[in-house]
């Protein structure tokens, strides 16, 4: 395994760890033994103390929500409006597919203070410029209520499509592009 795929991987279960609330302290042995590398390798890469191990973790995780903070283009119309929804959905969708734990862990910095909210943040703000009451009513040519309900339900699906994505046990393209078609349905036939 190269050095950071076992970054990546170390990451991963140290959130594991830090979610597992049966388990008060971070117990390195361990999560060295389920990442295939040895308690001295992440002493010397992550650190020895429970807050240095866990800022580690989280800049070894940031590239992925980097990918997912890119700015999008500002929409003009309702089509291109869900266009970048639906977009930015999937992009999210399929870096839950691949990094299951990050999204536990997403929602649980939201509620919880702690270092890997601000990277959150930013990746939160991204989204939420994308659901913006201007942006809304621009691209619907709609009033501001209007817009706020449509920001409302495009906050909501995509919790709850997060959610209900995460927890599935079989995740496949096919319910993927299913998944995406009627929420832009849903979407689309809101407001007309």
């Amino acid at each position: 395994m190269d050095k950071e795929k076992k970054y990546e991987t170390v990451g991963l279960n140290v959130i594991k760890a830090v979610l597992d609330i049966s388990e008060p302290k971070l117990n390195i042995q361990k999560i060295a033994k389920e990442s295939g590398v040895s308690r001295a390798w992440v002493y010397k890469y992550f650190g020895s103390t429970h807050e240095e191990v866990v800022d580690m973790s989280i800049q070894c995780l940031a590239p992925i929500l980097v990918k997912l903070s890119k700015k999008r283009a500002r929409p003009k119309t309702k089509t291109e409006w869900v266009g970048v929804y639906i977009e930015y959905l999937e992009e999210t969708l399929q870096e839950i597919s691949k990094y299951p734990e990050l999204i536990k862990y997403y929602y649980y910095c939201l509620l919880f203070e702690n270092n890997f909210t601000e990277k959150l943040k930013k990746q939160e703000s991204v989204f939420l410029e994308v659901i913006s009451i201007p942006r809304i009513m621009s691209a619907f040519k709609c009033n501001r209520a209007k817009a706020k309900s449509i920001a409302s339900l495009a906050h909501n699906l995509r919790l709850g499509i997060m959610l209900s994505w995460y927890q599935e046990p079989v995740r496949s393209s096919a319910k993927l592009t299913k998944l995406l078609a009627e929420t832009k349905e849903v979407l689309s036939s809101y407001y007309r």
